[in-house]
This record gives structure tokens, C-alpha cells and sequence, in this order.
């Protein structure tokens, strides 16, 4: 199976590899001060809740996920 690059004039060519933009968080949820860290995903703590606000939970793409050690 081939994954299928969409574009600005590659009419769906089938490549290997699929190109996409880097994933945002959402802007309205980005904008809360302390919320979010600089690319937009929601910084929790080990039980999924924000540190700076401790009656917001997150779960999913949406977390910044500390780097592996």
C-alpha cells in the first residue's frame, strides 16, 4: 500500500513517505499563561494534570511528553 502525498500541485502522487506540518496545539488553548509549553502542547504533570492549574486534566496528542532518558 502506498501512502498518497497531497499538495500544492502533485495531484496525489503515491510516494513512501507521507509529509506533513509540524502538529500545533490549539491557539486558544496555547494562549492560557503557563498552560502550554512554546509548541502549543499542554504541560502535565504524572497524574495528566497541569501543574499550574490543578483542575485541568489532559490526555492524548495534546501533552508535552517529557524526552525519554
Amino acid at each position: 500500500m502506498a501512502i498518497v502525498i497531497h499538495g500544492a500541485g502533485t495531484g496525489g502522487t503515491p510516494a513512501a513517505y507521507e509529509m506533513r506540518p509540524p502538529f500545533r496545539g490549539v491557539a486558544a488553548v496555547a494562549a492560557v499563561d503557563g498552560l502550554c509549553n512554546p509548541g502549543g502542547f499542554v504541560v502535565v504533570d504524572e497524574h495528566q494534570r497541569s501543574p499550574r492549574y490543578p483542575n485541568i486534566y489532559s490526555a492524548g496528542v495534546c501533552i508535552a511528553i517529557p524526552p525519554v532518558e
